[in-house]
């Protein structure tokens, strides 16, 4: 899949399920990871997830990434996990279908602003 934005898999979760629970400062980091708990991603199925998303886009790189937890706490995107194909379906097809609203932006870059301290 061709990605323009490192911030898809976090506006798609924002967008979807609203604002994260946690967010996750790696030491130095400018830009947290951000975390959703127990959200229902596939409808077919009863299980809650927890989300982490994050990326980076520089001038060498672009990514976005996911991690998924089952309520057990299962790693849900390794190769033996049962629902593995509908969950990675799950995120390309919603960021394929992303809209362009940009509340997540405004909301997104003034908790980065004001947690590094600029305006």
């Amino acid at each position: 899949m061709l990605f323009f934005s490192a911030m898809y898999t976090k506006k798609l979760m924002y967008d979807k399920y609203g604002k994260w629970d946690k967010e996750v400062w790696p030491n130095g980091a400018t830009r947290p990871i951000l975390v959703w708990e127990k959200r229902k991603l596939i409808e077919t199925q009863d299980e809650l997830y927890s989300v982490a998303t994050n990326g980076t886009e520089s001038m060498k790189e672009m990514f976005a990434s996911v991690i998924v937890f089952d309520s057990k706490n299962r790693d849900c995107l390794s190769e033996n996990y049962e629902s593995k194909d509908s969950l990675i379906n799950f995120f390309a097809t919603e960021i394929r279908d992303l809209s362009s609203n940009k509340k997540f932006y405004d909301v997104y870059w003034k908790m980065v602003k004001e947690h590094n301290g600029t305006k």
